[in-house]
């Protein structure tokens, strides 16, 4: 995670998720959210887009930082609020520690979108 904080960021939105964050800040500093993601360090340098599973893997705390959040307001644009709702996100949050491989649940990350 990058550690050098942004110059200017945005307060999130109520139930805003990460991609939507990304997507919003983005346009206000004029890179794309894929740049921004790598200027984060949340993706590696040579991924071409987004992962949605960036929603249960996400470094909330480093993060945080980068984009000038709360801890809490990172956390929250996550699925990590739901985890205690819904048994497939707890699953995939389960099992963070090194060399733990996380169980990704199919119909958190569907492949496109419904409509």
């Amino acid at each position: 995670m990058n550690s050098r904080p942004l110059g200017r960021s945005l307060d999130p939105l109520p139930g805003e998720s990460l991609n939507g964050f990304l997507l919003r800040l983005s346009s206000r500093l004029r890179v794309s959210p894929v740049q921004l993601a790598r200027l984060a360090g949340i993706i590696r340098p040579a991924a071409a887009a987004l992962s949605n599973r960036l929603l249960t893997n996400l470094d909330a705390d480093g993060f945080a930082t980068f984009a000038r959040l709360s801890g809490a307001e990172a956390a929250a644009l996550t699925l990590m609020p739901w985890a205690d709702r819904y048994p497939p996100v707890a699953r995939s949050l389960r099992g963070s520690g090194a060399g733990v491989s996380r169980h990704h649940d199919s119909w958190l990350f569907a492949p496109g979108i419904r409509y």
